[in-house]
């Protein structure tokens, strides 16, 4: 994966795993704080509107966020 170019405090929109054909639905933010290592990095807990979302381990989401005048997703 290399090394993610994000800085501290860059929100973040995440949306639940789609099925396959469908669009993910980017209705959760979250703070990006920092990379631990170039397989996973820190974020703040979900928040869909202004409520935090309980982790479930079975799911997976997509992050979506601004690398200058691109958005870019990964997946986790």
């Amino acid at each position: 994966m290399g090394a993610l170019s994000i800085k501290r405090g860059t929100k973040m929109q995440l949306a639940k795993e789609a099925a396959v054909g469908q669009q993910p639905v980017f209705n959760m933010i979250s703070t990006f704080n920092k990379e631990l290592d170039e397989s996973a990095f820190l974020v703040s807990i979900p928040m869909m509107d202004g409520k935090s979302l309980a982790a479930d381990e079975s799911q997976k989401f997509l992050f979506q966020y601004e690398e200058g005048e691109e958005n870019r997703i990964v997946a986790y």
